[in-house]
């Protein structure tokens, strides 16, 4: 894995019209990013070669392909095929359709499975993700694990940024954004604030400067539920949200709990980054 690299890009699909559109996001990024992907399904034991049946289905995404991407069919429980396949590929992302809230099980779907036990960047698509990318949302709490969702945004952002020419609306914008409590007015808790995402942006050290072209600004909202005002703020008008797990203890299904309950009611991408991405770079 480089995580702070999109060089190949793994997509999980389980061959359903469902999801086409993260199938096809998927092609989208690969080619911008000018990455590899490669596509997993995991099926039965039973079930029969699937490889005609797959061919068909990247067809149905992408009829003008002239080459297919890399593949893997492999029997097993999913999540686990799609976490051994992301290792032998050496993924910098793997892409997941929508998260299938299921109640009856904790987590829900292969989607939360998949991102709760993840030492990649996972992308999980309740929606096709806006490509060249026009906004990023990047909540930041102090945590190593909000500096390396940071870094890999400064990352994506600059990658995946819209042209620069003079026909160009706007570049691409990145707001880095902090949720304090409401009782921090009382102790000058803006400033504060811009103190912590001040302190992130330097801890990303290079990665700022290899983001040119790319607005970055900071952002402070007051709140008492901290994902409940990243769900809101991301519905105005963000592409995507990049947001570090496990950064506010422990969830049942590994996953912080402020980010699964992002990804519980976002309507738009998110790209959940895994505390080994921040050990990463401090070992680099």
């Amino acid at each position: 894995m480089r995580p702070l690299s999109i060089d190949t890009v793994l997509i999980a699909t389980d061959l359903t019209d469902e999801e086409l559109p993260a199938l096809r996001t998927a092609m989208d990024l690969s080619r911008l990013a000018g990455a590899q992907l490669h596509v997993v399904h995991a099926c039965g034991d039973g079930d029969a070669d699937l490889t005609q049946q797959l061919d068909a289905y990247l067809r149905r995404a992408d009829p003008d392909s002239v080459v297919l991407p890399g593949t893997t069919i492999r029997a097993g429980q999913a999540d686990q095929v799609i976490a051994n396949v992301a290792e032998s590929v050496e993924a910098d992302v793997i892409v997941l359709g929508p998260h299938r809230s299921d109640r009856s099980r904790s987590p829900g779907s292969t989607a939360y499975r998949v991102a709760a036990d993840a030492e990649r960047p996972c992308l999980v698509l309740p929606t096709a993700l806006q490509l060249p990318l026009g906004r990023i949302l990047i909540p930041v709490d102090g945590s190593g694990a909000a500096r390396g969702a940071l870094a890999v945004g400064l990352t994506w952002g600059s990658a995946l940024r819209r042209p620069t020419s003079a026909h160009a609306t706007e570049p691409t914008g990145i707001v880095v954004m902090h949720v304090e409590a409401p009782a921090s007015d009382v102790s000058g808790g803006g400033e504060a604030s811009e103190k912590l995402m001040n302190d992130a942006l330097a801890a990303a050290g290079t990665r700022v400067t290899a983001a040119a072209g790319v607005r970055i600004e900071c952002s402070t909202a007051r709140a008492t539920d901290a994902a409940t005002a990243i769900v809101e703020r991301a519905a105005q008008g963000f592409d995507l949200i990049i947001l570090g797990t496990r950064a506010h203890g422990s969830h049942a299904d590994g996953l912080g709990s402020v980010a699964a309950a992002v990804v519980e009611h976002a309507g738009c991408p998110v790209l959940l980054v895994p505390p080994r991405v921040w050990l990463h770079e401090q070992d680099s």
